[in-house]
């Protein structure tokens, strides 16, 4: 498998799609797309409509240890979640999971993540809430992993036998602890960031413009930094790539110059997180008013920081015609962005840019020879 799949990438040199296909059989194909990074997973519950809208939803990438635990008990019973099976380990996944976590419980930010009977879980749970039809089956699932990731065969490899087949979800039309099969026919791996690529290129209407110039496409996610850049829709491996400088990691730094014992707090993470996202004045920790404002300096030096090995990838700046800027946290990057680029327009995704990847990789398996 190369960088960017042929069959994948001629499909983005489509510039419209209309979402009407005739079927030769009664049973409609379905298809479905799983971005599960290390913050979020996030995934699509249907097919385009006509009107261009897509429903998609998210929940923390965080499986939590069901030991013990019944989800129909005591106040626990409202909570979001649901108890996913992997072998002979019982997880629970879903938008409410950090209420329902220990203390001590933290996300995985390493690349073993994506070997893991948590990765597997929360792929699960998506399934279970992505509204497959009764009969069961996905006729493709296109999902990504971070660049840096995808470069690692053995872990592509992995990831696609591992979702491929047959797969005990939790049935939510039902009560809880009733499961049902889904069987996943094909699995499609690419990039995380040809999503971000391919979705905004499209929404802005540029996608015949995008695919005669070169690009760079940066996607801030929770725990990596990634850039792709693109002759057109043709990457260039060499200049392309990621790290872990993510929202994680900045989050991490000002709370660790706060309060080091909060810093593996998962909780805290998502206070600071929401604060910075919402423009909120201050965060609670350890019982003690934190001013945010007074860390923002330090926020725009460790994303300038980050950046240093992207510039650096990507050498010379002058033959990038076109930038984009997505991803959970590129209202973080977007001033330092902008500074790099001056004199060039940043397009940044629209409000829900979470789930720019998924809207990407969803127009890509519904344009699938």
């Amino acid at each position: 498998m190369g960088l960017f799949p042929e069959r994948l990438y001629q499909t983005a040199r489509i510039e419209q799609v209309q979402h009407t296909t005739v079927f030769m059989s009664k049973t409609p194909p379905t298809f479905r797309a799983l971005d599960l990074g290390f913050g979020f997973t996030k995934f699509s519950k249907g097919h385009y409509l006509q009107d261009g809208s897509l429903e998609v939803s998210a929940f923390p990438s965080y499986a939590a240890a069901a030991v013990n635990f019944s989800i129909g008990a005591g106040v626990m019973t409202d909570l979001s979640i649901v108890k996913v099976s992997v072998d002979d380990e019982h997880f629970l996944v879903g938008e409410d999971v950090r209420n329902a976590a220990d203390g001590v419980g933290r996300q995985m930010l390493e690349s073993t993540f994506f070997t893991s009977s948590q990765y597997i879980a929360l792929a699960r749970g998506a399934m279970g809430f992505m509204n497959v039809p009764n009969h069961g089956e996905v006729d493709s699932l296109v999902m990504g992993l971070p660049l840096n990731i995808f470069r690692d065969q053995s872990i592509v490899d992995h990831v696609e036998a591992a979702m491929k087949g047959t797969h005990l979800v939790p049935d939510i039309t039902k009560n809880s602890g009733v499961e049902r099969t889904i069987l996943v026919k094909n699995v499609s791996i690419i990039p995380q960031v040809v999503g971000s690529l391919v979705a905004m290129s499209r929404d802005a209407g540029l996608m015949q413009k995008v695919n005669e110039q070169h690009n760079l496409t940066i996607d801030v996610g929770y725990g990596t930094l990634l850039w792709l850049v693109s002759d057109g829709f043709t990457p260039v491996p060499a200049r392309s790539n990621g790290n872990m400088g993510g929202v994680s990691s900045l989050l991490q730094k000002i709370i660790r110059s706060i309060d080091p014992s909060a810093v593996s707090s998962i909780n805290i993470m998502d206070r600071l997180d929401k604060a910075l996202l919402e423009d909120k004045a201050s965060i609670l920790i350890n019982g003690a008013e934190v001013e945010v404002a007074k860390y923002h300096r330090q926020l725009a030096s460790a994303a300038r920081e980050n950046l240093t090995e992207m510039i650096r990838s990507i050498g010379t700046k002058a033959d990038i015609d076109n930038v984009f800027l997505t991803g959970g946290g590129a209202h973080l990057y977007k001033d330092a962005i902008a500074a790099v680029f001056p004199g060039r327009q940043v397009h940044i995704a629209s409000k829900g840019s979470r789930f720019t990847n998924v809207r990407g990789f969803q127009f890509l398996a519904e344009t699938e020879d």
